[in-house]
């Protein structure tokens, strides 16, 4: 790290500067962040699977000295060229001084035009760290949400918040210990990859993987969590329930010795998936639900080590975390979902938003529901008992009858029906401004019969009641997620009540971008039938 210390102090990187890595999982990455943050310069990552558009968006707002990239990066057996986006972003971002290029695939020709300094010129250099002193509140690095309510929002965090969060989190809520091997499947454009970082305060290593994690098959992901000796295994939601889709079972090939944590996060995650890791992976293991934010970088409910697993739940509220779930009226509840909501100040709230100057957009975004609170946008049912159990967006909440439906358990009872693959549930108002329930679909194969919405009808009424019921039940393709597996409702519902599709969301912050487009038309033909 000293060495790419100096490396940086040589393309006049100073305290306060920007440094933007266009770059993967991968340890050089890690190495970058580290000399960076050490020298009071501010990181910011951009996952270099993202295109052109979104990686102009980013540093237009991120104003980088520097960009460090790699000329490509591999996926799913493919190898893809960065240098063309590489060359057109940085002409069109005026305050770049100095461009580093890691020469990470086999195209050494394509970085050719930008006149960048080979970044082995300063991995291979070796010195002494050194760390300049910087206030508790001096920006380390900045985060962009997910894009799942809109266009992703750059987030400006400090050093003293997350240097206290990230070693409570690790320590205590996750249990990582300094002879743990810590595990996360993340891009460097997802906090997961921040909080795998985080974890390296307790003392135990990390494993980097850069790639597809069923490439070349469902097992290879499984493989290396058995031959790397990992024992605290981070997993998204979505990947879990992918895995239990396939009909796969893991411990029938690997015996996963060391592995005795599994936190999962990116979505809640059902109790069918509680029950499918304890029985495909491991049965003693201890699985952690956990739910936080790139906002906060940390969890706000999460995982206790001494405490009981109930399936469907999260354990505990988090420490230092004075997590509430409010009524319409701002008043706490219980054994009922409710806004999730924090009330009093904690150590990693956010410096401000790029580009905020006067915190307006802040202050509308988290403190604008209830006075002096920081409203999370989050559905929670906090329980007697002390377990949470989260709903998903409380502004993609559907309000039925007055009654506020969460998306999580509706999708936890369509999605465990043997014909359909995935859903999205959104409620939008029609023409004459009535209140609209649509369910969107995704099949295992064929068509969408008229018995099988009917069974999907019956079996929410049955396991939920007559309120949750869709009023239109519609097939698609595709379900519309982020590039870290996260369904867009919230977007898929403001394009159907008329927004501008450019307003709402990047499409480019898609995983398919043709799945929101279909979804949006096929619930504009709904809404005006």
């Amino acid at each position: 790290m000293g060495g790419f210390q100096e490396f940086l102090e040589s393309l006049d990187v100073k305290s306060g500067d920007v440094v933007t890595a266009v770059m993967p999982n991968i340890p050089e990455t890690l190495v970058a962040l580290l000399a960076t943050a050490s020298l009071g310069a501010v990181w910011s990552a951009v996952p270099p699977e993202l295109g052109v558009d979104g990686m102009w968006k980013r540093l237009q707002e991120l104003n980088p000295k520097v960009i460090l990239a790699v000329n490509g990066y591999v996926y799913g057996g493919k190898t893809f060229s960065k240098g063309a986006e590489l060359k057109k972003v940085v002409e069109n971002v005026k305050s770049v001084r100095r461009v580093a290029v890691l020469n990470y695939v086999d195209d050494k020709s394509s970085t050719g035009d930008l006149r960048a300094i080979d970044m082995e010129d300063g991995l291979g250099r070796r010195g002494k760290p050194r760390f300049v002193q910087v206030a508790a509140d001096h920006p380390l690095w900045v985060l962009f949400t997910s894009g799942t309510t809109g266009r992703p929002k750059g987030i400006v965090h400090g050093h003293g918040g997350i240097a206290i969060e990230a070693k409570k989190v690790s320590a205590i809520h996750m249990d990582v210990k300094p002879t743990d091997r810590v595990f996360f499947f993340s891009s460097t454009g997802w906090v997961a990859w921040n909080r795998l970082i985080a974890t390296l305060s307790t003392g135990g290593s990390i494993l980097m993987y850069d790639g597809n994690p069923l490439y070349p098959s469902p097992t290879f992901f499984w493989e290396i969590v058995d031959q790397r000796n990992v024992s605290y295994l981070g997993l998204s939601s979505p990947l879990v329930l992918d895995s239990m889709r396939r009909n796969f079972s893991p411990k029938d090939f690997f015996k996963f010795r060391e592995l005795r944590s599994v936190g999962v996060t990116a979505a809640p995650l059902p109790a069918k998936g509680f029950s499918w890791l304890y029985t495909n992976v491991k049965e003693d293991v201890w699985v952690a639900s956990m739910s936080g934010g790139t906002e906060v970088f940390t969890d706000l409910v999460g995982g206790v080590p001494t405490l009981p697993v109930y399936a469907g739940e999260i354990q505990r509220r988090c420490l230092g975390m004075s997590v509430e779930a409010f009524d319409e009226k701002g008043k706490p509840v219980r054994d009922e979902p409710g806004e999730l909501v924090i009330t009093i100040p904690f150590p990693s709230m956010p410096l401000h938003f790029l580009n905020d100057p006067s915190y307006e957009r802040y202050m509308e975004t988290y403190f604008s529901r209830f006075n002096g609170v920081w409203s999370h946008g989050d559905l929670i049912e906090i329980r007697r008992g002390g377990g949470c159990v989260i709903y998903g967006r409380s502004d993609s909440t559907i309000k039925r009858k007055g009654v506020r439906i969460g998306t999580g358990e509706i999708y936890e009872v369509v999605e465990s029906l043997q014909e359909v693959a995935d859903s999205l549930a959104v409620g939008t108002e029609n023409k004459d401004g009535e209140t609209i329930y649509i369910l969107f679909v995704v099949t295992r194969e064929g068509e969408l019969t008229q018995e099988t919405k009917e069974k999907i009808r019956a079996e929410i009424k049955a396991r939920l009641s007559p309120r949750h019921v869709p009023d239109y039940i519609v097939q698609v393709k595709a379900i519309p997620r982020t590039t870290n597996g996260k369904k867009v409702e919230v977007p898929v519902k403001r394009a159907l009540m008329g927004a501008p599709m450019e307003s709402v969301v990047d499409l480019k912050t898609i995983s398919d971008p043709k799945a929101f487009e279909e979804i949006v038309e096929v619930g504009k033909k709904v809404l005006e039938s």
